[in-house]
């Protein structure tokens, strides 16, 4: 039997079974290291556990389709079902040439460059119906292996809910526009519905570029490899881990750490705190596990009072935005035996990390949002807390934290969104800086350093001198890039605190995407700093990192160094 006496279906289901040889081959016989784009840019494009299932790999099939093309390329069914990867290929290769300089991608390269012959010298073939079926198909295929965690896993959540009806978009015009045999209707009204059609795609089309640009640029994060000693993953379990604080309790000899777990960033009733101890910072055991049912919960602070471990944390009832309404506690006497988790009095304020002076009096700053204001709270038991003043009021001020100087006054910081602030920032955002003596009544003076404003802050002291641990955004501020743009590049990062000169920028630690919120534990002369952040690889927008897993990574500091800068 000739090839020229088989007809279309016979010839389809001989390439189909050339393809699938090929599939077999790249997932049981080739293995993963010959796939160059997906050693370079790691799991994201296989599963949560790092690993491509090949024969679920929708880029492996269209090169395998790609190779069995050269036995028949006047195949409508196989050039329509073929354009669909034109899109992600041509952003894939464009990726691979500008940002990893990686020319020899067979994986991709191949069937993008038959896309390309097929566009130019085989349009004839395709077929308008033939596109829109292999569209939807393949569309909700990748949905389909997405959540059932089969492939495409460790993409992010947000990817397909928003890219992938863009996707469709652009695919359906490229089905109208390309197959031949159309005789266009005239008509005035229709060709300005054609117009705003191709507009629509072509908005579509440069946000499918924009979206995986910014979702696999590589990090830039800028580390002072002389202040930052080291750094390492602390908990990696998977899911969104954020929110962490660090102790050492010396009654048990060794260190405590803590953080929430949830699925994304956003609020959610299946958010857990955690808490872990560890002798070296390196080596952590879960010691306890406290949720609230029906409640977000978020924020855990530490405090030693009167040789209690006490753990305060925050519950949320906002979904899916995250509003803290007011604290709750726990405490241990061992580590290890917990008392039932209760609200603190007075309610309604969200309280931050308690620090003491002369180990009988602890002080807290606590934010409260009907109407905005930070108070300072006071107890000498870690249970009972009273209102003893009014640091601040006003504007949207939110996570604030103090640290006491070396004459005795409190030094207060604060986060302030601006008026205005939205999704792309505020131009008035800032920290707050603020001291008072004791009795710690009077909180008339202040600035408002713009240098940045201080999410997820510690404050620590070391050499008469305070820094800072908090979010960071770096870069040229804008319109859509004003501080606390959800669409700006985060890091965690260090500062100096000045009373009077507001703060100085220090150095970054190897942090991106959603990240910050810290803890910090002094050692002699080094700092262990806990943090969050997304995959340190990439360096995504910071709304990106809400719907991607994050870890809690601890780093080491010198603190001679840091505080030797000029």
């Amino acid at each position: 039997m000739s090839l020229k006496s088989l007809n279309l279906k016979q010839k389809t289901l001989i390439q189909v079974l050339i393809a699938l040889c090929i599939v077999l081959l790249l997932q049981f016989v080739i293995p993963l290291a010959y796939q160059p784009f997906n050693l370079i840019v790691g799991p994201i494009f296989g599963n949560s556990t790092g690993s491509v299932i090949v024969v679920a790999d929708l880029g492996a099939w269209f090169f395998a389709l790609a190779v069995a093309w050269v036995f028949y390329r006047e195949n409508s069914y196989l050039n329509s079902l073929m354009v669909y990867s034109m899109i992600p290929l041509t952003v894939i290769v464009l990726e691979e040439f500008f940002l990893y300089g990686l020319f020899w991608d067979y994986i991709h390269l191949i069937p993008f460059m038959v896309n390309l012959f097929i566009l130019v010298r085989k349009r004839a073939t395709l077929k308008s119906n033939y596109i829109l079926l292999s569209s939807l198909f393949l569309t909700g295929l990748l949905v389909l292996l997405h959540f059932l965690d089969i492939a495409y896993s460790a993409t992010l959540d947000v990817g397909f809910l928003l890219y992938l009806p863009i996707y469709f978009g652009v695919v359906a015009g490229l089905s109208y526009l390309l197959p031949t045999g159309r005789t266009p209707k005239k008509g005035y009204l229709r060709l300005v519905g054609k117009g705003l059609l191709l507009c629509g795609w072509l908005l579509a089309l440069l946000l499918t570029v924009i979206f995986p640009f910014w979702y696999l640029r590589p990090s830039t994060y800028n580390v002072n490899q002389t202040i930052v000693i080291d750094s390492w993953v602390a908990v990696e379990e998977g899911k969104h881990n954020s929110n962490s604080d660090l102790i050492y309790w010396n009654k048990t000899g060794v260190m405590y750490l803590v953080h929430d777990r949830r699925p994304f960033h956003l609020g959610t009733p299946d958010a857990k705190i955690l808490v872990w101890n560890s002798t070296d910072a390196r080596q952590w055991r879960k010691v306890a596990e406290f949720s609230v049912p029906g409640e977000d919960v978020r924020d855990p602070k530490f405090a030693i009072i009167k040789n209690r471990l006490f753990l305060y944390f925050l519950k949320n009832k906002a979904f899916p935005m995250a509003l803290p309404y007011t604290t709750v506690f726990t405490y241990t006497e061992d580590g290890i035996h917990w008392a039932p988790v209760q609200p603190i009095a007075p309610a309604g304020w969200n309280f931050w990390a308690p620090k003491t002076l002369d180990n009988k009096t602890w002080y807290v700053p606590a934010y409260g949002r009907d109407p905005y204001g930070v108070r300072l709270f006071n107890s000498t038991d870690g249970v009972n807390w009273s209102s003893w003043a009014t640091l601040y009021q006003g504007e949207t001020c939110s996570e604030s934290a103090i640290e006491f100087l070396p004459d005795g006054r409190i030094l207060f910081v604060s986060r302030l969104e601006g008026a205005g602030a939205g999704a792309f920032g505020s131009a008035n955002a800032s920290t707050l800086i603020a001291t008072s003596a004791y009795p710690y009544t009077d909180w008339s003076s202040y600035i408002k350093s713009t240098v940045d404003k201080l999410d997820g802050l510690a404050l620590f002291s070391y050499d008469n001198k305070v820094f800072a641990a908090a979010r960071h955004q770096p870069g040229l501020r804008t319109f859509f890039t004003e501080l606390g743009s959800v669409f700006t590049c985060k890091r965690t990062s260090l500062f100096l605190v000045n009373e009077t000169t507001g703060l100085t920028y220090i150095t970054d630690l190897p942090s991106q995407g959603d990240t910050a919120y810290c803890g910090v534990v002094l050692n002699g002369t080094d700092a262990f700093i806990s943090y969050y952040t997304s995959n340190i690889r990439y360096d995504y927008p910071w709304v990106f990192g809400w719907f991607a897993e994050s870890d809690i990574r601890i780093a080491q500091v010198d603190l001679t160094a840091l505080a030797g800068l000029p």
